[in-house]
């Protein structure tokens, strides 16, 4: 059996199989995590110049008719052309011809990457919420353990598990830039672009009030190529805050939000979609539907309903911030390592 050794592909049984086996060739219209791994090979070695799937097709793992047309143009640019038995036409199917010359590719480039190894710098410049004004704007100490969640906390322990040995060895030390958000967003811009490294991979991330600030900070920055930026439950003071409509050039950008707290009061922070990002709408997660539904039973029961709409809109808001930064959390990972 053929085993795949390139650190994109070793390890994964499924694309294992196909590598060995025509029944497990990989075909448009199926998704998974394989597909998403194919995908990014595919980016990486761009070849031909040019590669391009779209964001729903990277976001959902799916083999959609982006992914299709990189496989057959990929297939086409060696000659000869990367053909099964009988054909004469390129077919956008991965098989055990791609998916090995996929790996040897990548191996190669890894060999060629460690020839000559030019450190680069990684900033991930993160804005998040708070309820004290004395601290809007300022940088967060290490320390600080208050955000419930999101705070410095997992964001120390994040900065360990990014800096291996081997990141080390091909990168600077990450700079990982923390600010409370609300501030003069000039002040974040010019720490980032302190840090900046052409070559490096630059992320963004903004949290409840910090989602406003970092989408700001990003205006400011649209002449350095942001790799992903990300809003989780970004509040903003009414939805018409024409923050909302900041066009960033971010690579890929992502929005996770909820709208239960609006729905209860609208006098409250608006959270919700944001113009140019892929939308990640919680409301109706069976975990945000359910503590409404809970909301709602306790409210009936209630002589003073309104301490309880005020504590569930700032619980289902930690709730969706958190959730949107674990999700945010994989796509850096995925970025940075």
């Amino acid at each position: 059996m053929v085993e795949l050794l390139s650190r994109n592909f070793a390890g994964d049984d499924r694309l294992r199989k196909c590598a060995n086996d025509n029944a497990f060739n990989i075909r448009p219209n199926t998704s998974g995590d394989h597909v998403r791994k194919v995908q990014s090979a595919l980016l990486g070695l761009n070849r031909p110049p040019g590669v391009k799937i779209s964001d729903e097709e990277r976001k959902n793992q799916f083999y959609g008719p982006d992914t299709a047309q990189a496989v057959r143009n990929f297939k086409n640019s060696f000659s000869p052309k990367i053909l099964g038995p009988g054909q004469v036409v390129v077919d956008p199917i991965v098989g055990i011809q791609t998916i090995r010359r996929l790996d040897l590719l990548l191996q190669q480039q890894a060999k060629n990457d460690d020839i000559v190894v030019t450190k680069t710098t990684d900033v991930l410049l993160e804005v998040i919420g708070h309820d004290q004004p004395a601290r809007t704007g300022k940088p967060v100490p290490r320390d600080f353990t208050e955000q419930i969640g999101i705070g410095v906390r997992s964001a120390n322990s994040f900065d360990k598990d990014i800096e291996t040995d081997e990141y080390k060895r091909l990168h600077n030390p990450f700079q990982h830039l923390m600010f409370f958000g609300g501030g003069k967003a000039e002040v974040m811009a010019q720490a980032v672009k302190d840090k900046f490294d052409p070559k490096g991979v630059l992320i963004i991330v903004g949290m409840s009030i910090g989602g406003p600030t970092a989408l700001e900070v990003a205006r400011m920055l649209k002449d350095m190529k942001i790799s992903y930026m990300a809003l989780c439950d970004a509040a903003f003071p009414n939805g018409a805050d024409n923050r909302r409509q900041i066009s960033s050039d971010a690579s890929i950008r992502e929005n996770f939000f909820q709208r239960q707290g609006d729905s209860i009061d609208q006098r409250q922070e608006f959270h919700g979609p944001v113009s140019n990002f892929m939308q990640f709408d919680f409301t109706n997660d069976a975990e945000f539907a359910g503590a409404r539904a809970a909301l709602d039973v306790a409210i009936k029961a209630s002589n003073n309903p309104n301490p309880l709409r005020q504590e569930f809109i700032f619980d289902i808001h930690n709730l969706a911030a958190a959730k949107g930064y674990r999700r945010a959390q994989v796509q850096i990972r995925s970025l940075l390592v």
